[in-house]
């Protein structure tokens, strides 16, 4: 379904936005680099640790990335396309919610007995549960989640210049199709994390795999289809 002629066409976040998000994630990943070999100690109990910078930064990132597409999803009129924009929408203030502890220590909230009992670090969230010895952080956000990145990044940009009847699918749900950049800045920023020893480099590796999310949901190789959805 078109979008009604009178409504003016929305406004794409500026190019300079995008850039600016890709080069803070590339300074915070190069102090992190930097300090896990200068002084690990330091790394692992204060930057790649609970409200660290990098930490922030994700949870940041996937809030106004929350915000900008839920007012897309407000201007689709494709059914299909506005529950999978919504869907979007609301994963990523799920997991942006789940970084802060759901303003845990924000508002200094209590950890109900449940979560205090099986939360590995005793806070209000869902991603650091672990029951009958499976870690649901390790089975379903990291797992699941990267096998899921890896389609999307990796096999959905190809085949959707390549299956017509595919990409025609793929923009009638408005689901956002990386750009070449997109997939370039996951590799580069990706590939020296896994230089540090620590356990906890993990934090950067989701930094550097929610930017990339985050920019590809908001700034599509497939926009203009997703505003005609």
């Amino acid at each position: 379904m078109s979008r009604s002629p009178d409504r003016p066409p929305e406004r794409e976040p500026p190019a300079t936005a995008e850039w600016a998000l890709g080069c803070s994630t590339v300074l915070l990943v190069s102090i992190g680099l930097a300090m896990a070999v200068a002084d690990p100690v330091r790394f692992e109990d204060w930057y790649a640790w609970e409200d660290g910078p990098p930490e922030n930064m994700t949870a940041l990132a996937l809030l106004v990335g929350c915000v900008i597409v839920g007012r897309r999803g407000l201007r689709l009129q494709g059914r299909g396309a506005r529950a999978v924009t919504f869907l979007i929408a609301f994963a990523m203030f799920f997991a942006g919610m789940e970084e802060i502890s759901w303003g845990q220590r924000i508002f200094g909230i209590e950890t109900p007995e449940f979560l205090a009992r099986y939360n590995r670090q005793g806070e209000i969230g869902l991603h650091n549960i672990a029951i009958g010895g499976v870690k649901l952080n390790k089975l379903i956000f990291s797992q699941l989640l990267g096998i899921v990145t890896v389609l999307w990044l990796i096999a959905l940009p190809p085949a959707y210049r390549r299956v017509p009847r595919l990409a025609r699918f793929v923009d009638r749900l408005a689901v956002p199709v990386p750009r070449l950049r997109h997939v370039l800045f996951a590799l580069g920023c990706s590939a020296p994390v896994w230089l540090i020893r620590s356990d906890l480099r993990f934090e950067l590796s989701e930094l550097v795999l929610v930017v990339t999310l985050v920019a590809v949901v908001v700034w599509p190789a497939n926009r203009a289809a997703i505003e005609r959805a």
